[in-house]
Formats: C-alpha cells, sequence, structure tokens
C-alpha cells in the first residue's frame, strides 16, 4: 500500500470510528476499520482481567456466514494478550498453527481456518475500567514489517481517542443524572418539610434519598428516627432501629447534644446486650436562633460521595431545619400561651369560664 492510499485509509478509519452512537459501537467499527484498511481477515477486541487470569471477548469481526459458538472467555496463560500489555508492544504470531508458545490460539487456528496473529495493545480501557487489546488474524500466513504495525498502530491510535471521547461522553452523560436527581430530592425534600408533614415522616424521606445510613433526632419533640443500618453485619434495618429506638437512645441524644454549632466527628460505641462494636459518626446540627435543637447524626460509608452529594446533604439539611423550625416556633407559641392562661388563672383576670375550661 502506498502512502496515499494508507493516508486515504486512515481518513476513512477516522470516520468509521468517530461514527459510533456508544461504546460498543467504537470498538465494533475500530475491529472493522483495522481488518478492512490494514488487510486481516477477522479480529476481536479483548479486556484482560488481569486478577481474575481471562481474557474477554468485546466484539468480533468474522464475515464468515457459518453460524457458530465461539469462545468469548480466554485464560491468560493460553493467549498473548497478557504479553502485549505487559511489554507495551504487538506480539506477532507468524503461524498459530505451529505455535507452542500460545496453544489457545494454536487449537483454534484449525477450527477457524487461520495462520498469523497480530495482537496490538491499547491504551484505554472498557467500561469496568479493564485493558483492551486489538487481535487481527488473516487465512494465510502474512509477513509483517515495521510499517505494517506502524500502520495498524494509527488505527488502533485513533480508535483510542474514540473510546476515551466515549468515556468523557458518559462520565458528562451520568454526571447530569446524577444533577437531574439531585435537584428532584432537593424539590421533594422542600416538600416534605412545607407541607403538613412531621420530623418522622421527613426523617425517612431523608434516610431513603441519602446515600449513608442516617439518625435524625429532634430536641423539643425528644424524637430519635433511625434509617439504614450503620453496621449490616451486626444489625440489619429492623434491629438496628429497635436498638436506637431503646438502649441506644439515651446515648445517641447524649451525644447529639454534645455537638456545637459546628460538625464534628464522634465515636459510637453500641453496646446492645448483642452486639458491642465502635461507630464512626459525623454530626452536623441543626440549630434556630442561635440554638442547637436537633441533629443529623451520618455515618460514613467506604465510597464516599461528590460534590453533588454533599448538596444532596445541604439540601436535606435545610428541609429539617424548615421542619424543626416549624416545631420549635409551635413550641414556643403553645408554652407561652400555657403560661398566660396560667397567668389568668391565679390572678383571675379571665372573662368566660368555658373558654378556661376548653
Amino acid at each position: 500500500m502506498d502512502h496515499q492510499s494508507q493516508i486515504l485509509s486512515l481518513r476513512d478509519a477516522a470516520s468509521l470510528i468517530n461514527s459510533g452512537g456508544d461504546l460498543q459501537s467504537v470498538l465494533r467499527d475500530l475491529v472493522l476499520a483495522a481488518c478492512r484498511h490494514a488487510k486481516w481477515t477477522l479480529g476481536s477486541i479483548m479486556s484482560i482481567d488481569a486478577p481474575h487470569g481471562h481474557a474477554y471477548v468485546i466484539v468480533r469481526h468474522d464475515p464468515t456466514l457459518i453460524q457458530r459458538t465461539l469462545p468469548d472467555r480466554w485464560e491468560l496463560a493460553t493467549s498473548p494478550s497478557i504479553v502485549a500489555l505487559n511489554r507495551n508492544e504487538p506480539v506477532y504470531i507468524r503461524d498459530a498453527r505451529v505455535s507452542e508458545e500460545f496453544p489457545g490460539y494454536r487449537r483454534e487456528a484449525f477450527e477457524r481456518d487461520y495462520r498469523s496473529v497480530l495482537v496490538m495493545p491499547m491504551n484505554c480501557v472498557d467500561e469496568d475500567g479493564r485493558p483492551m487489546v486489538l487481535t487481527v488474524v488473516s487465512r494465510e500466513i502474512t509477513e509483517v514489517s515495521a510499517e505494517d504495525i506502524a500502520f495498524i498502530g494509527m488505527i488502533v491510535h485513533l480508535g483510542e481517542i474514540a473510546v476515551e471521547k466515549q468515556h468523557h461522553l458518559r462520565q458528562e452523560k451520568q454526571a447530569g443524572e446524577r444533577l437531574q436527581r439531585a435537584l428532584a430530592a432537593h424539590t421533594s425534600l422542600l416538600q416534605q418539610a412545607l407541607s403538613e408533614g412531621s420530623v418522622a415522616a421527613l426523617a425517612d424521606k431523608v434516610g431513603d434519598l441519602l446515600p449513608n445510613p442516617v439518625v435524625v433526632i429532634d430536641f423539643h419533640a425528644n424524637l430519635v428516627v433511625a434509617g439504614r443500618s450503620p453496621s449490616e453485619a451486626h444489625f440489619d434495618a429492623a434491629a438496628w432501629q429497635q436498638a436506637v429506638g431503646g438502649a441506644l437512645n439515651r446515648q445517641i441524644v447524649k451525644v447529639a447534644r454534645g455537638a456545637s454549632e459546628a460538625r464534628q466527628n464522634e465515636t459510637l460505641f453500641v453496646d446492645d446486650g448483642k452486639h458491642r462494636l465502635k461507630l464512626s459518626v459525623r454530626i452536623e446540627p441543626m440549630t434556630i436562633d442561635d440554638e442547637v435543637v436537633g441533629a443529623l447524626m451520618i455515618f460514613p460509608t467506604p465510597l464516599q460521595s461528590g460534590q453533588l452529594d454533599q448538596m444532596l446533604l445541604d439540601s436535606a439539611k435545610f428541609a429539617l431545619s424548615v421542619q424543626m423550625m416549624r416545631s420549635f416556633v409551635r413550641f414556643r407559641f403553645e408554652t407561652r400561651s400555657l403560661t398566660e392562661l396560667f397567668l389568668e388563672v391565679v390572678e383571675r383576670r379571665w372573662r368566660e369560664e368555658a373558654d378556661i375550661v376548653n
């Protein structure tokens, strides 16, 4: 192939690879481009799961008309893929039928009628973060020059760019979806807080929306509401909620009351007679008029969040603060009303006896 033909082939390969609508399409077009423009017969892309010792076929180009079941999993011990990745250089098998180094390819070369094999490492990963290789084969023994490897390497490089583009698009799409979920959760929490609901109902909703197990404490309502278990190995949800409502209630309230206006990390010592363990917990105090009226107790999880989860946490705190403020105002109003009633009775200032009785 002359230089002009190679340039035209690379242009066509770039257009073909970049036309895919998703990662699977991009990889399928990459195999097709490598086979069509580099003059190979069959091809596939495999992802390498080194910790478990296997290579998995993701896409395959096979123009044969015979429909048959082909292996989709290879043991790395019989595959040149891991060699290509470890060395970061192509692996060329001139005749797979006589290769002693890779018996898996030797067996399949007879079954699928091919001879030469070229394995190209790819500087990109699949959707699960596993490295990939491109494998192409030919029916006849094919001599591969340094120029041939450079040419197919350029096709692979174009494919790597397209794969990275798909990864970025997928990440942007997922970020957009997470943002939409966070905004929807924010709206839902505010609607719940502004309705005629209770702190307990809002606490249940917060527990469902946040990724972390939480406990909500309302001091004025003398209320402690637990959600999911922070340690499923020791408590299921029902047992945890029972423990929080019973043996752990006083300790949780004490720890929450000890929190200042700023968040702080504490250790909760759990001993309900059946289990003894230490749980790390972060306390987010709820304040109204510089008075701590409640707290949100958050149990960390191994996978911690980013900005969107922090925004969701802030929304939960705001909604709980609004709901607790309503309870707080109602508590103060009722206290003031009872005080005024007491003074009216003591000072005999009432006008209607029926009103006093009511």
